[in-house]
């Protein structure tokens, strides 16, 4: 940019910031033309402010309070270093809220009043051209505006408006156009805006005569309308020359801002040719500055060409922000999209190295069926709206989609399958392991009664015992073969046959309370008795009264989901299968507390420092008491009518123990506290054994010795199992600990007397 534009961009900026375009509509135009056009005259008479931009090309800018003109001569624009689309771009980037709004184009009316009509066209295209430089370089369609300057150049134009008011010559003279699309219905418009304005000027002819006085001046008054409407055709041929796609013509003004010379008389000249008389076709006019329609011109092409700059609202601000956000947010969603796909292949194509790297080699056809699965699921993780390479990106997928169902389909099925088989055909496994897989394996030869979740399982449990390290690589290759659209897999019917056969032969209750107990609860009460020997730390919850009741009522569900799994066997015994589990789990309650009692003891004793430590801490403890109640409160009977079966199958089989009363509990606890400081005395009585001799002595001779030992075994026959049996257990080994004693004793009398 040269010193002569950029000086007039600053200066522009200055006077368009002063006008604050954000707050009033503001229109910036051009007014350009050849050169000798009455352009600076024109200027210089309107009412606007005037700035002369000081620089090698100097240039004059006009303002008023609410629009700004740029005079662009010829001479200014032939000396200028750039193009003209470089200089209005410029232009235009003075301010941004305000753009060249319009174009007003002088023609001197000379060039087209004094021209015969075959100069027209020759004239109308240097201005058509001339102007037609703006519109290729500016870019956009702009509003366009023809001044007709140095109209006192017509004969009886001052005559005419002389009279009026200085009111009446700040308006415009001439008329608007409205926007037309095609070049004939802009001319039709024309003929009728201009010939509606000549006949307004007749209109005022009568009343512009009268003052006058000369008969000179009243004929120019009359015959100025016909001056003027002999500038139709040339005016047309302007107009026709004006592309109509790079402006919008939108007025024809006239005007004159300083008169002078002698003014023309069209019709005279006409008539003085044409008839070959002498009248008077030129008349001389005083200099005068009078501004005619010139500020009504300006003020009406800027109402035509003001535009408000876009004032931002609260709402707009929010609007912009939303979409300024919508917008963002979609960028960063794309970046994601394309980061996160970008990263979805590379993974990809390391698990698809992986799978070539192990296909070939031996036993290891399951990893590498994984890690092809892995790869085909993470193709299906990219988004089918990515805006990468769609075709390619589907056709790998349809790939990886089809060579990994294939592979499911021809080895890894029939290596499940093959799994299901071992176990099946495995006389190790119990009979329970044994009819799952056989269901398994069944699941998979019937779409209908398929279940991915219950082979899911079934696999899962499978893997964490043999397998463990690699199971989670198996699930997830599992779960890609189960959710397949499922079809009849073949499968070994002899293998069928000989499991069904095996199982069959199993009584009903044995294999189906089997079966049912998986479904009972694996939480447990812990056991914890001072003093006793327990055979087991911990009851099973469903082996007690309160787990009971909910094993009962679960029971029909178990008995009618295993019914309606007899597809598995086929058996035909298991009509009244409720009946059956009842009874096993009766049963089994039943045993488990006999066998319970059976092999719980006190704990055993070898001298008498461990039998008084065993009899004190029964005593501290309470610990026959505690048991003998932990016992009765699982297997004594209950009321109510849903205790039935429980009376019935459990607690009549323990009705001597539910009997005993807390008085005989009471007895015995007092006969081994007797039997505490029994055994005490003996510990601190050091006779080295002859005490002990002589007790043991007397109960092999039959003497009915009244002491706490012999009180506790003559109490232990009269009490009910499996208290008579813990009794005796202490009285046996206190009685033990006797005989070792008398033992002791005898041998050494025999070595004092004897040797």
């Amino acid at each position: 940019m040269d010193q002569s534009l950029r000086t007039l961009c600053d200066t522009l900026k200055k006077t368009i910031r002063q006008l604050k375009p954000q707050h009033q509509a503001v229109s910036f135009f051009l007014l350009t033309g050849k050169t000798r056009q009455g352009k600076t005259t024109l200027l210089r008479q309107s009412q606007y402010e005037h700035i002369i931009v000081h620089a090698e090309r100097g240039a004059d800018i006009y303002y008023n309070q609410n629009s700004v003109i740029l005079e662009l001569s010829e001479s200014w624009l032939n000396q200028s270093k750039h193009l003209l689309q470089y200089t209005l771009k410029q232009l235009n980037r003075c301010h941004r809220t305000v753009k060249i709004t319009g174009i007003i184009l002088c023609v001197d009316i000379n060039d087209l009043f004094l021209a015969e009509p075959i100069e027209y066209k020759p004239q109308s295209k240097a201005h058509a051209q001339f102007l037609e430089r703006f519109g290729t370089s500016l870019g956009y369609r702009v509003n366009t505006a023809i001044l007709f300057t140095k109209l006192d150049a017509l004969a009886g134009f001052c005559d005419f408006f002389q009279q009026d008011h200085a009111t009446e010559l700040n308006k415009p003279l001439g008329f608007s156009l409205d926007d037309a699309s095609k070049p004939s219905e802009l001319l039709d418009q024309y003929q009728t805006q201009f010939d509606h304005f000549i006949e307004v000027l007749g209109q005022q002819v009568i009343n512009k005569i009268h003052p006058a006085r000369s008969s000179i001046k009243r004929t120019l008054i009359r015959e100025f309308p016909l001056q003027l409407a002999y500038l139709r055709a040339a005016i047309q041929s302007l107009i026709q020359h004006i592309p109509p796609r790079r402006f919008h013509l939108s007025a024809l003004y006239f005007t004159s801002a300083e008169q002078g010379t002698a003014s023309l008389d069209k019709l005279n000249q006409k008539i003085q040719h044409e008839y070959g008389l002498t009248v008077q076709d030129q008349f001389p006019q005083s200099t005068n500055y009078q501004a005619y329609f010139i500020d009504g011109a300006l003020s009406a092409f800027h109402a035509q060409t003001k535009r408000h700059a876009p004032r931002i609202t609260r709402a707009h601000q929010w609007a912009m922000g939303s979409f300024a956000g919508i917008a963002g947010l979609a960028l960063f969603l794309i970046i994601h999209q394309y980061l996160n796909s970008a990263q979805i292949l590379d993974e990809a194509s390391k698990e698809l190295l992986a799978y070539d790297i192990l296909a070939s080699q031996q036993n290891k056809q399951t990893a590498a069926l994984y890690h092809l699965a892995k790869a085909s699921g993470q193709l299906d993780e990219i988004a089918s709206n990515t805006f990468s390479s769609q075709s390619i990106i589907q056709q790998l997928k349809t790939q990886l989609q089809t060579d990994t169902k294939q592979h499911l389909n021809d080895r890894y099925l029939p290596h499940l399958l093959t799994e299901l088989e071992q176990v099946i055909t495995d006389n190790h496994q119990t009979q329970p392991a044994r009819y799952d897989a056989l269901k398994m394996y069944l699941m998979f030869a019937s779409p209908e009664r398929f279940s991915a979740n219950e082979i899911e399982a079934w696999f899962r449990a499978h893997w964490d015992k043999t397998n463990p390290q690699h199971a989670n690589k198996k699930l997830a290759l599992l779960r890609r073969a189960l959710h397949q659209p499922r079809l009849a897999v073949p499968i070994n019917q002899s293998i069928v046959r000989d499991a069904r056969n095996d199982l069959n032969a199993l009584p009903a209750t044995y294999l189906y309370y089997s079966l049912a107990k998986r479904a009972f609860s694996k939480a447990t009460q812990p056991l914890n008795i001072d003093g006793f020997s327990l055979a087991s730390k911990e009851v099973p919850v469903y082996l007690t009264k309160s787990g009971f009741e909910s094993v009962r009522l679960s029971l029909p569900a178990i008995a009618t989901q295993l019914q309606n799994d007899n597809w598995v066997l086929a058996r035909q015994d298991i009509s009244d299968l409720n009946t059956l589990l009842q009874q096993a789990y009766c049963y089994e309650y039943v045993v488990w507390w006999q066998k319970f009692m059976r092999h719980t003891r006190p704990l055993h004793v070898e001298n008498y420092r461990q039998a008084r430590e065993l009899t004190q801490a029964l005593h501290k403890s309470d610990g026959i008491t505690q048991l003998l109640a932990i016992i009765q409160q699982q297997v004594s009977p209950e009321s109510g009518p849903d205790a039935t079966l429980f009376n019935q199958e459990i607690a009549s089989k323990f009705t001597e123990l539910s009997l005993i009363s807390r008085s005989a509990v009471i007895h015995l606890s007092e006969t081994l506290e007797e039997l505490d400081r029994f055994l005490s005395t003996l510990s601190i009585v050091n006779d080295h054994g002859k005490t002990a001799f002589t007790l043991t002595q007397g109960r092999f001779q039959g003497d009915t010795l009244n002491n706490p030992l012999s009180s506790l075994y003559g109490y232990a026959h009269q009490l009910p199992a499996p208290v008579s049996e813990w009794a005796k257990n202490i009285a046996d080994d206190t009685w033990f600990t006797l005989i070792s004693d008398s033992r002791a004793y005898i041998n050494q009398q025999w070595q004092q007397t004897v040797v």
